[in-house]
């Protein structure tokens, strides 16, 4: 398999007390369906996704890229899994740790420029099952947009006016932003990303 799109999960399981090797043996004893078993990879791991992210931010490779691994139903022929530590929604951990974040964004940047997959390539896992994951707290975008460039779109043209000419330019798509490094003034812009 050569990836095509990443796929972004949680646990959701407590982040302070889910390991890689606790995924591990749940992954191993679960029944899939009608009595199937994960695989064990090439690796050595019965982890259904590719890479599993620790609250820390320790990254494990679970299985070669190469190989399907049972993350995303109909996607698992095309895609790599990641996995946060973690359960991001209501009544459970709020986001997932500055460390993880950080992790997952340096792996994201890795694999999409390895794979040439485009941001718009980066998926939560609720986009392929019925679920939350990777939970509520964050958007569709949120783990795509970690790769993404952000800007500082001017909301409204008249607003062009507070700003010098060399301060804004224009971007492919016709957006009209502020040059990086310009401080917004409060209330003249939103940041988007591309």
């Amino acid at each position: 398999m050569i990836p095509k799109n990443i796929i972004v999960h949680h646990t959701a399981s407590a982040r302070d007390t889910t390991t890689v090797q606790a995924v591990d043996r749940y992954h191993r004893d679960k029944d899939w369906g009608g009595g199937a078993r994960i695989p064990k990879s090439s690796l050595g791991w019965y982890v259904a996704y590719h890479y599993f992210i620790e609250v820390t931010g320790a990254v494990t490779q679970c299985a070669d890229d190469s190989e399907i691994r049972w993350h995303a139903a109909e996607r698992n022929i095309d895609s790599l899994g990641i996995c946060l530590a973690g359960w991001f929604d209501d009544g459970h951990d709020t986001l997932p740790t500055p460390a993880q974040v950080k992790s997952l964004t340096e792996l994201l940047k890795f694999k999409s420029k390895q794979y040439s997959i485009p941001a718009s390539q980066i998926y939560p896992h609720r986009k392929f099952a019925n679920k939350t994951c990777y939970g509520l707290h964050m958007g569709d975008d949120w783990a795509a947009n970690l790769i993404r460039t952000p800007y500082n779109q001017i909301t409204d043209p008249k607003f062009l006016k507070r700003y010098k000419a060399d301060q804004i330019v224009k971007l492919p798509d016709g957006k009209i932003v502020l040059k990086k490094g310009v401080v917004p003034i409060a209330g003249t812009t939103k940041v988007i990303y591309q």
